[in-house]
């Protein structure tokens, strides 16, 4: 496809294909604008703190969390999404019709700037598949939860935004205006501030420059650095870490493809020493963003590729030790600022990797003495100990002995190594030992064979440590810094690591989640994580390809823990597999199955339980961006099939029959989501082994039963009878789950059934025997059930935390005044009129404790 062809559309009239896609979305979704409040719309809606308050809150919508409560719980930052529901209220005030209204106009902004986006990709001859692209997308039922929720809104502005900021890129082309660059970044930029989880697409910017428009090199890298620099800076919340990372993948992946396309730039230096090149500056970037991947993700198993890429740079590099001088001070400068001590010890590493090469060759230079001596000085300024000072003579002796004779450094740095791995200060001793006895046999083999080791081969064999035991290292190295931390430091952080699970962190972005929710919480096996994040990805695929099932909440344990043990795991890598060496065997001849392939795995990576942990581990919602990618595939692959002629009516017919199927059950899942009991009712049948699921489902049916003044005595004991069963099913799928416990019992207790109430409330307390509410409804149940020690037991673990509660006072009390224990009865009365002076009950409680005391 030449340029003259991406750009062409505007003349071919389009508009009639923007009036069917009109007309399809206002079809498929128009019955949404029926249904009320859902799943989650207060969090946007409904009373909201900020967005009720209309254009008044805009200045905290900017300052605030997306979600925040009563008990300081917050997290996320999506203002643009507050920004449109707070002018929506202004307007219109609250009304969950308007908000519908509001969401199906930004849905079909996004199929329309989805049509004008691939139609630009397409070209004249490819229109048709463009339009067949985004008609499958308007139509697809995995939609449903993003158009018909209004808490969803998120994802449509951030899709839409995103797709906006790509049609300036094409008008950038078209029209040479830089500007436009800067417009589509800035649209882009407040895409992320919809919602971060729009990112991905920032992957599509090289290729589509480069392979659609066929731009210039430079306009492509330029622009690339410009908008991934921006967007980074965005997606990260400028988490330091977090910056390093998303600002340089992009750079790499661009820099990755400009080579495929131009080999002599970047891959001819490999084999020609003599040519200037830009390889080591791109393995500098690529060990800068490893390197704070090691750092945001804790492991050192990415700091392996940090490690070659700058071992790479100093052997055919050698005038760029002031760079890797540069890099080292720049470690160990962010790292002392930052208190990311990792920074410190990878600082040391690399400096331990410039000198190595220069030791098998026997020429240390000054820049690697500065190097090796900057991270060591920092060493001793953190922890000047017995064990610092013996790692420092070990390098200190292999810098000396080298130029002398290879076994006395080997032996040297063998006795020091034993010794100095009683102070615990293993891993960088394990480091030094395997290059003593490298050192012996480089000098047996010049001796010997008349062969001598290449320094690229040390460096190898040195990270053989890292690569076998990566999680050793980082624990070895982990502790060595902690003897910097003290002890109130480490107190805090181990009860950070207790809280609930339920709270949620100080990230900007997520939440704390249970194991109901996602059941790689409480499993950190790298087995557990590969395989449930195939599943996971295979159950996007389902979605995407079979949307027969969709459920309002996945979770344990409608979706478990994976292994390869497992025949869904292996059936999934296979189906991956063939899905590669497809595109690998078509991708040189068609662009678009590349593009749609790189918007697909890219958007779909983000929630496969590998980035970070997803809340009910699959979201219909989350693969909405994905989905875009997908229907760009299916497009592809006909145009692959096709061959540039025009579709027959055979293969037209079939495409319109499933459009036809998919806008069918697109229209039926809409009518699930008229309302929250609704849509519970209608998946709970699919759902019954989803503990999560069950527990809402209960509550919904609780609230219910409870607010709506309109139902009737069956209505009423059916939504009970509903709530019971659920969460029945929620304890028995998962006997740990302490609020189905907890909420089973006070269904019993609302129902006066106190036996079963306590059972319950017992199961509670023998999981959390300090919270609060779980003691105060045994104390109150026990009461009824006249057990008077058990009564006093928990009503006292209760005011021990917290005596600021009137009614558990009295129950003490009065326990003790029924037993007829008069004294430590008065004594618990007294105790809550020091709290609560005027309380009525107590005082004539106190009254009648006293005339039985003096009879």
């Amino acid at each position: 496809m030449n340029k003259q062809q991406a750009l062409s559309v505007e003349s071919i009239g389009w508009k009639k294909y923007y009036l069917f896609l009109v007309f399809a979305v206002v079809l498929v979704f128009g019955n949404t604008l029926f249904n009320g409040y859902n799943y989650d719309d207060n969090l946007v809606t409904i009373n909201h703190p900020y967005t009720s308050k209309g254009i008044k809150a805009i200045g905290k919508i900017f300052t605030s969390s997306y979600y925040t409560n009563q008990a300081d719980i917050s997290f996320g930052y999506r203002p643009m999404v507050h920004l449109s529901f707070a002018l929506e209220h202004q307007l219109f005030g609250q009304n969950p019709h308007v908000s519908h209204f509001f969401n199906l106009l930004i849905y079909l902004g996004c199929v329309l700037a989805f049509f004008k986006v691939v139609a630009n990709w397409f070209g004249e001859k490819g229109l048709q598949l463009a339009f067949f692209a985004a008609l499958l997308f308007a139509v697809h039922p995995v939609h449903a939860e993003a158009v018909a929720s209004i808490k969803n809104r998120d994802e449509l502005l951030a899709f839409w935004l995103a797709m906006l900021s790509f049609i300036q890129i094409n008008e950038f082309v078209v029209k040479q205006k830089w500007w436009r660059v800067a417009l589509a970044i800035a649209l882009f930029a407040i895409a992320l501030l919809s919602k971060k989880s729009i990112y991905p697409l920032v992957f599509l910017l090289p290729p589509v420059l480069l392979f659609i428009h066929q731009q210039k090199l430079r306009i492509v890298l330029i622009s690339t650095v410009v908008f991934s620099i921006v967007v980074g800076a965005v997606a990260s919340d400028l988490l330091p870490n977090r910056m390093f990372l998303l600002m340089g993948i992009p750079i790499m992946f661009c820099l990755l493809l400009i080579s495929w396309v131009n080999r002599n730039l970047l891959l001819k230096p490999l084999f020609n020493a003599n040519v200037k090149r830009a390889v080591p500056y791109a393995l500098m970037l690529v060990a800068l963003v490893f390197t704070a991947a090691t750092v945001y993700y804790q492991d050192y198993t990415f700091f392996v590729i940090a490690l070659l890429a700058l071992a790479y740079i100093m052997y055919k590099n050698s005038q760029l030790s002031v760079v890797l001088l540069f890099t080292i001070f720049s470690l160990l400068l962010v790292g002392y600022w930052l208190q990311l001590h990792l920074l410190n010890s990878f600082a040391l590493l690399i400096s331990a990797l410039v000198v190595m090469p220069q030791l098998a060759d026997k020429k240390v230079r000054i820049p690697s003495i500065v190097a090796i001596s900057l991270p060591i000085g920092m060493l001793f300024f953190r922890n000047p100990n017995f064990g610092v000072a013996l790692f420092v003579l070990e390098l200190s002796a292999a810098c000396y002995f080298v130029e002398k004779k290879n076994w006395i450094t080997s032996a040297l740095m063998f006795t020091l190594a034993i010794i100095a791995s009683f102070f615990s200060i293993i891993y960088f001793n394990v480091v030094l030992i395997l290059l003593g006895l490298l050192l012996i046999l480089n000098n047996w083999l010049i001796n010997k064979r008349g062969y001598q080791l290449k320094p690229n081969v040390f460096v190898m064999l040195l990270l053989i440590p890292i690569l076998f035991f990566p999680k050793t290292m980082h624990t070895q190295v982990t502790n060595f810094w902690a003897g910097i931390q003290n002890a109130e430091q480490q107190i805090q952080y181990q009860a950070y690591q207790n809280q609930s699970s339920f709270n949620i962190t100080n990230s900007a972005e997520g939440r704390r989640l249970s194991y109901v929710e996602n059941t790689l919480v409480g499993t950190p096996t790298k087995e557990a994580k590969i395989t449930t994040g195939i599943l996971t990805l295979g159950e996007y695929v389902r979605l995407m390809v079979w949307p027969n099932e969709l459920n309002f909440y996945y979770g344990f344990a409608k979706l478990k823990t994976g292994s390869f043990a497992d025949k869904a795991v292996w059936f999934w890598l296979m189906v991956f597999a063939c899905i590669g060496l497809v595109l690998i065997w078509f991708m040189r001849k068609n662009t678009l199955l590349l593009l749609g392939v790189i918007w697909f795995v890219a958007c779909l990576l983000l929630f496969s339980n590998w980035v970070e942990l997803v809340a009910g581990m699959v979201g219909e919602r989350l693969s909405f961006t994905a989905s875009a990618g997908f229907c760009l595939i299916i497009a592809a692959c006909i145009l692959q099939w096709a061959k540039d002629k025009p579709l027959s009516k055979p293969l037209t017919y079939f495409l319109l029959v499933v459009v036809l199927v998919l806008s069918i059950r697109t229209i039926a899942r809409n009518s699930n989501w008229e309302s929250h009991l609704v849509l519970m009712d209608h998946d709970m049948e699919q759902l019954s082994e989803s503990v999560y699921a069950n527990h809402m489902y209960a509550l919904t049916c609780m609230n219910e039963a409870t607010t709506n003044q309109k139902l009737t005595e069956p209505q009423i004991t059916k939504l009970v009878t509903n709530a019971e069963q659920a969460l029945k099913r929620a304890t028995i799928g998962y006997p740990q789950y302490l609020n189905a416990q907890f909420d089973l019992a006070r269904l019993y207790i609302m129902q006066q059934r106190f036996t079963e109430a306590k059972v319950h409330l017992t199961n509670a307390f023998e999981l959390d025997s300090s919270n609060l509410f779980v003691l105060e409804e045994l104390a109150k149940t026990c009461f009824d059930l006249n057990l008077d020690g058990e009564t006093e037991r928990y009503a006292n673990a209760y005011l021990k935390q917290f005596p600021q509660n009137e009614n558990l006072h009295e129950i003490l009390a009065y326990t003790l005044f029924k037993k007829g224990d008069y004294s430590k009865a008065k004594q618990y009365a007294e105790r809550g009129l020091i709290s609560f002076p005027s309380s009525k009950n107590l005082n004539l409680l106190l009254v009648d404790i006293e005339k039985e005391l003096t009879h």
